[in-house]
């Protein structure tokens, strides 16, 4: 009965007992940078506990913490624990402490500077008084107070004292103007910090996990979150080597971050997905189609309807649909080593590794766009892992090129990279036929033809593959008729899907040169006008 006594004493002071309050000193040992501005951290700590229960309490966590992300696990130790528990708390001053502060120190300004403008008002009724005394006496007066014994020297003495008098007022003038705009400076700084201080007060992160301890002794834990706002981009070097015919990449990522809380020493990890294209010029589908039909109207009304039209353009032009690519693909690049990045935003650049790509070097030219031709460089990435859209610098047989952008690269990818203009290649473009005209025996037709010459010249010492990339005219109406033509059939016709887009793959030797004629004509009925020419 005693026992039993005992047994159920102990029980009822176990549940009334307080859980004893275990504070947890941690340190961030790993970070993950994801896409979207977002952090995966990792803390570790140990801690001795004492045999019972009682919560684990991880304090001072950043703001920027995702609510509902937050998992404590025990990597060593007999503990048991139980659910996550996340609060939020005031830390700081009140800023309604703080705006009071403000204001008060606001309108202490406003006083100064309402007295340095009573200053410079005084000042300046003092130099009108002055002012009013320069021109005493006057006339008749005046000449018989000059003729008076010692008159002249009253007179001189009585000038000396206004000028004395004058400058002295100007310059207490001027020191109130002065003072009054140094105020106002102070008092726009303080009403901007007024403004940007807003209604909620600065917080931090508290966690709670209650634990059951079998036993005194020590726990390893790690408790993890997501945060917002750090970020990495990744940037890219490409140096081709022309005499050995590779492209060497290097890779860096520029990180950043301003949680709140530095990460020293640190395992940092670097994922990625969702590349997308667009860089290089690229020759869209080149369509044609008949011009609206509208009937006359009085001027007023047709400048107004210009206008519009003007308008509508512009929306439709804004809502032209980007280009994506499919990228079901993501990586983690792991940086060599530990790191420190502090929380102060300022980016820092790590290096992520260097490749050597074979590469076929070459030429391409767009002479409607522009009438020159650019050094690429055909090569592959065969690396371990896709590359993510990023910031590249180009250099050219340890040149500096220039920047651009280089496109989500996916392994076993060919690509085509520029390295800027090739001087040596020479591009001639020109019009050899604009003419308009009809056609047709039963149903009259208007008809436009164009003819185009081109030229490209190899003036390297050495033989290299040239693309010349030209795009035809394309009918989005079936009453326009598109006919190309063409001393030479293209090698390529609707170029990586784009309708009308044409390549030739000229091999040219040293000073080698290579003309290509090709043209169109187009007939569309009579009396309608064609749009997109």
């Amino acid at each position: 009965m005693h026992y039993l006594y005992r047994t159920l004493l102990f029980g009822v002071v176990c549940l009334v007992a307080p859980a004893l309050a275990a504070d947890v000193d941690s340190r961030i040992d790993a970070v993950t940078l994801y896409p979207g501005n977002v952090a995966e951290i990792e803390r570790v700590a140990s801690v001795d506990l004492q045999d019972g229960r009682g919560d684990l309490v991880f304090s001072h966590l950043p703001a920027s913490l995702i609510d509902g992300s937050v998992r404590v696990a025990v990597t060593d130790g007999n503990v048991r624990i139980g659910g996550v528990e996340t609060t939020r708390e005031p830390v700081g001053e009140s800023p309604r402490e703080r705006e009071r502060e403000l204001q008060n120190r606001i309108e202490e300004l406003q006083r100064q500077q309402q007295d340095a403008f009573d200053r410079a008002a005084a000042a300046g009724n003092e130099i009108t008084f002055i002012e009013g005394l320069a021109g005493l006496p006057q006339g008749e007066k005046a000449a018989e107070a000059l003729m008076n014994d010692g008159g002249a020297e009253n007179w001189a003495s009585l000038w000396e004292r206004i000028g004395n008098g004058s400058r002295a007022a100007r310059e207490r003038q001027r020191v109130a103007e002065r003072a009054a705009a140094d105020l106002n400076k102070q008092i726009e700084t303080l009403q901007q910090k007024l403004n940007q201080l807003g209604r909620s007060r600065p917080e931090m992160v508290r966690v709670s996990v209650p634990y059951r301890a079998n036993g005194a002794g020590r726990a390893e834990l790690t408790l993890s979150y997501r945060v917002r706002g750090p970020s990495w981009q990744p940037r890219y070097e490409t140096r081709l080597d022309t005499s050995a015919g590779k492209v060497t990449l290097n890779r860096s990522a520029r990180v950043s971050q301003a949680t709140g809380e530095d990460w020293n020493d640190v395992t940092l990890a670097l994922s990625t997905s969702q590349p997308v294209h667009g860089e290089q010029p690229q020759l869209d589908p080149w369509w044609i189609d008949f011009a609206p039909e509208v009937e006359p109207m009085p001027r007023a009304d047709k400048a107004v309807m210009m206008e519009s039209m003007d308008g509508v353009g512009a929306a439709q032009q804004a809502e032209a649909p980007a280009q994506t690519v499919n990228a079901e693909f993501a990586a983690t690049y792991l940086i060599d080593g530990r790191v420190t990045i502090a929380a102060g935003n300022e980016p820092r650049e790590l290096p992520i590794g260097s490749h050597d790509l074979t590469a076929v070097i070459g030429a391409e030219t767009l002479p409607q766009i522009d009438p020159r031709a650019w050094l690429v460089a055909e090569t592959t990435w065969d690396g371990a892992g896709p590359l993510p859209p990023g910031r590249i610098a180009r250099f050219r047989d340890g040149a500096y090129i220039g920047e651009g952008r280089l496109d989500g690269w996916a392994p076993g990818e060919e690509r085509t990279l520029a390295f800027g203009i090739d001087p040596s290649i020479e591009v001639s473009f020109k019009p050899t036929k604009d003419e308009t005209g009809k056609s047709g025996w039963v149903t009259s037709k208007s008809t436009l033809v164009r003819d185009y010459t081109l030229e490209v010249i190899n003036h390297h010492d050495r033989s290299l593959p040239v693309t010349a990339l030209i795009r035809m005219p394309v009918a989005k109406n079936e009453d326009i008729e598109v006919e190309p033509n063409y001393s030479v059939e293209p090698d390529e016709k609707d170029v990586d899907g784009d309708k009308g887009v044409m390549a030739w793959h000229l091999d040219l030797d040293d000073n080698d040169s290579r003309r290509l004629r090709f043209g169109y004509r187009i007939s569309y009925p009579e009396g309608r006008e064609l749009r997109g020419m």
